[in-house]
């Protein structure tokens, strides 16, 4: 029920701006249609009581929106210099809302980037609202082909933005290994980890599986050619094999170490660098 609500209230007005964006899109050679009357089909839902982030619609909204930083988070600006500031507070609650903040911060560098490189092209800016683009851009394995067609964007912003996602991956994935192996006492902070449903469905359900589905969109050719699984596929396999576990009467804990499942999570986090080094 929580996913198919999603899918309804921010899946669904995405999918409306891809066809807006297509609606849009340039037809070559002639056509040449400004990005920032591309940016301004994006639905209202984006831009709902600017004025008043606390309300902002689709923070309310995600299921996975987690203390000041992880969610749509646009307090975050090029107009401020991407400086750090979040929902209730600038500092970080405990190490996955640092790693939000992080990942933040850093898609948008990577729009200041390309307003930098839209400008020197002599085109019009169409960074003029980070939580626009950002909205659009975190679900891109959904979006891509609005965003190829409406020429919003350039490879060099689509690596930028993959490199930080990669970096927020392989810290979620290690996190949550470290901290169900040593049965959350790293931090008190992070017990949710050893709690199953909750806080760490929505992580697992929502934030990490948006972004592995992503990163696999990213990597999509390079896997067709190497055969290799995806990493979605591997964590499918993770939470597969730590349910087997699970049910022979083991704490989350003695799961977590088991064989089965470290081999589970050495595969993602090799997948991952690998991506890195790409």
């Amino acid at each position: 029920i929580l996913y198919c609500s999603f899918v309804m209230l921010i899946v669904l007005p995405l999918l409306w701006t891809t066809t807006l964006l297509l609606s849009e899109a340039p037809t070559p050679p002639t056509a040449d249609v400004s990005p920032g009357t591309i940016i301004s089909t994006i639905p209202s839902i984006s831009n709902f009581n600017n004025n008043n982030n606390e309300n902002y619609l689709p923070r309310r909204l995600y299921p996975g929106t987690y203390k000041n930083f992880c969610g749509p988070t646009p307090e975050i600006t090029i107009n401020d210099g991407c400086r750090s500031h979040g929902w209730h507070g600038d500092d970080a609650e405990d190490p996955v809302d640092d790693a939000c903040r992080l990942h933040d911060i850093s898609y948008c560098g990577c729009e200041s980037q390309l307003a930098t490189r839209q400008r020197n092209g002599g085109k019009t800016t169409l960074v003029t609202s980070s939580s626009k683009l950002s909205s659009v851009v975190a679900l891109r394995y959904i979006t891509r082909p609005a965003l190829v067609l409406s020429r919003q964007v350039d490879q060099e912003f689509i690596d930028c933005i993959h490199k930080a996602d990669v970096a927020l991956i392989e810290k979620g994935i290690q996190m949550r290994g470290e901290e169900q192996r040593n049965n959350c006492q790293n931090s008190n902070a992070l017990d949710w980890f050893c709690k199953e449903g909750g806080t760490l469905a929505s992580f697992e359900n929502f934030n990490l599986a948006i972004f592995l589905h992503n990163l696999d969109d990213d990597e999509k050719e390079v896997r067709r050619k190497t055969h290799t699984y995806s990493l979605a596929e591997l964590e499918r396999q993770r939470k597969t094999d730590m349910q087997q576990e699970l049910s022979k009467g083991k704490s989350l804990s003695a799961a977590a170490l088991s064989e089965s499942v470290r081999h589970d999570e050495e595969e993602m986090l090799r997948s991952v660098r690998n991506m890195e080094l790409q």
